[in-house]
């Protein structure tokens, strides 16, 4: 879901279900596991049977935000699901959508055709053909997922806990945060715990140990051989651990038992891939006619994130004195959150707007201006300098996807986004900046982040320092 606030409204852009996919696993009447999958094209062909399907809060039909009928809704099924593009002016939304608590999309149906499949472990696949569809809802609250009511519960159930709804509640952890933490909760634990099938009094520091080991080695779903990063790790022990100390509290079970379990020793980090600056311009070069060329020039110079780039707006940008401000960040897990905030405090900068970069955001401008006549009333008005030409924001992932494609389409060696701005700081030192300055300039909290992460130092820098020391000592 992508959130965008303006003075008197909220537009929120996203897909409410996906086509072609399993749900999560469910239990019918009788109290089998199932999983649901909606048939491409139905979504579309119940758009065409009801022209006036609401938009609601929480499917509360008192809480009628909209309707396609009305105008401030719009539905279509795209190649992924069924998407809602939603202009919200009910001020309890608005207010919930400045603080967080939207939580994502539902909708209401009547299934008028299905037909089934049987997969392994008894579990069936339901397929919705045919559809009415009633409405979609805004959700602001996830159903509670307690653990279990009593000691019987099992490691499904357990693992739902581990959702950690009560802590993105009190705002203990941003919105992308929560998230990552209930993908893995979704798509790790509780797949890989709900096997074992066991009680929650019955698991032991050993059933961690076996599934940190597992997830190090085998624990990837994309299809390609080998385990999660350490850094995924870390973040299935958190969940691990908080769900089980909410249990404690609970009172069903005396103590945690994956308090003191270690975790896989770090692999073998691999070789970070900087840009010296001869690269950078022939990446660039890539790049030309692309829309994201200008973006990768900014990225290049300024050191920026993904998120930082992505949350420029053109009221940052003081062109009569010169001045580019960095103080707001777009960013993704499932939701797309934009916000007035950086990773850091020391995120927050200010820098000289070069003539070059000057010239770049002045010829952007002029065709912002062009599109925004072109479009009309279809042109999605917003202060961001970054958007496809009917003014729709760049996603995070777009511009990963896209990178890639065109570093692959050209052999480029393969470097993340991310490594524009570990290449400015290389290149910042090749010139003999300070680390400093580049710890000031790419808005590090401290001087340790830029010191680990650039003690990499150029062939160039290398030889230069090798000439600097010849005849320096004599006998």
């Amino acid at each position: 879901m992508r959130i965008e606030i303006r003075n008197d409204s909220v537009v929120l852009d996203g897909y409410v279900n996906a086509v072609a996919r399993d749900s999560r696993p469910m239990l019918d009447e009788n109290g089998e596991k199932f999983v649901e999958q909606i048939s491409p094209k139905t979504f579309q062909r119940a758009l065409e049977k009801n022209n006036d399907i609401l938009c609601l809060l929480n499917h509360d039909k008192s809480r009628v935000l909209g309707s396609t009928k009305q105008g401030n809704i719009e539905l279509f099924e795209d190649n992924i699901g069924l998407r809602a593009i939603c202009k919200i002016t009910d001020s309890e939304v608005i207010e919930k959508s400045r603080n967080g608590k939207l939580r994502g999309w539902s909708f209401g149906f009547e299934s008028l055709k299905e037909h089934e499949e049987s997969l392994e472990n008894r579990i069936k696949r339901r397929f919705v053909d045919d559809m009415d569809l009633e409405e979609i809802s805004i959700i602001d609250e996830l159903k509670k997922l307690i653990m279990g009511i009593d000691a019987t519960i099992n490691a499904e159930e357990e693992a739902r806990e581990m959702d950690l709804e009560e802590k993105k509640k009190e705002n203990k952890v941003e919105l992308t945060t929560w998230e990552g933490y209930r993908s893995s909760t979704i798509n790790h634990l509780i797949p890989y715990f709900e096997k074992l099938n066991l009680k929650i009094n019955q698991l032991k520091p050993k059933h961690f140990v076996d599934y940190y080991d597992y997830k190090s080695s085998k624990g990837r779903l994309d299809g390609k051989n080998g385990g999660l990063s350490t850094k995924s790790i870390k973040e299935h022990s958190v969940v691990i651990k908080n769900a089980l100390n909410n249990a404690v509290i609970e009172e069903l079970i005396n103590k945690n038992p994956a308090l003191h379990v270690p975790l896989p020793k770090n692999k073998e980090k691999k070789q970070q891939l900087f840009l010296n600056a001869t690269q950078a311009n022939k990446l660039l070069e890539l790049f030309k006619n692309h829309q994201l060329q200008p973006l990768i020039y900014l990225t290049l110079y300024y050191g920026l994130r993904c998120g930082e780039v992505l949350g420029l707006k053109w009221s940052a940008i003081d062109f009569k004195n010169d001045k580019v401000k960095i103080n707001h960040t777009v960013v993704k897990h499932t939701t797309i959150i934009a916000k007035d905030k950086t990773k850091t405090e020391a995120s927050r900068r200010e820098y000289i707007l070069l003539p070059e970069i000057k010239a770049v955001l002045l010829n952007l401008q002029k065709e912002t201006k062009i599109n925004r006549k072109v479009f009309g009333k279809d042109y999605q008005n917003n202060d961001y300098v970054f958007t496809w030409p009917d003014g729709r924001l760049y996603r995070p992932d777009y511009i990963t996807s896209a990178f890639q494609k065109v570093l692959a389409k050209n052999n480029f060696p393969k470097i993340r986004f991310h490594d524009l701005s570990h290449s400015c700081a290389s290149i910042l030192y090749d010139k003999g900046w300070e680390l400093k300055d580049i710890q000031t300039r790419l808005g590090h909290a401290d001087i340790e982040t830029t010191a680990n992460i650039y003690t990499h130092i150029s062939k160039s820098r290398k030889e230069f320092m090798a000439k600097n020391l010849e005849h320096t000592f004599a006998m």
